[in-house]
């Protein structure tokens, strides 16, 4: 896989990530609470493919088995590992940030 492909998806995952979160509060500040909650799993998911794109530039070698966690998630067919990912990278950023989590 090329670096190059993966960093871009990464980054178009975290963007369209903070694109959601901002429909989200939209959807809140008019009343449509669960719909905004939605939005809020969905966002989840593309942090986690995010996060995905990150840690396999740093850790997948050239091996076609180092990406197979890779495209097993960005595929789509594990949405609770994306889900699961973003709530685990939240925690660490707020335990570095010294808030509560």
């Amino acid at each position: 896989m090329a670096p190059g492909v993966v960093k871009r998806l990464g980054r178009a995952c975290s963007d369209n990530a903070l694109a959601l979160v901002e429909e989200t509060d939209l959807l809140e500040e008019h009343g449509y609470g669960a719909r905004a909650f939605a939005l809020t799993v969905l966002a989840a998911e593309e942090l986690g493919k995010a996060f995905v794109c990150v840690g396999s530039l740093a850790h997948a070698g050239d091996d076609p088995g180092d990406w197979e966690i890779f495209w097993t998630v960005i595929g789509g067919k594990r949405h609770d590992v994306k889900v699961l990912t973003a709530l685990f990278l939240e925690q660490r950023l707020l335990k570095a940030a010294g808030l509560p989590g």
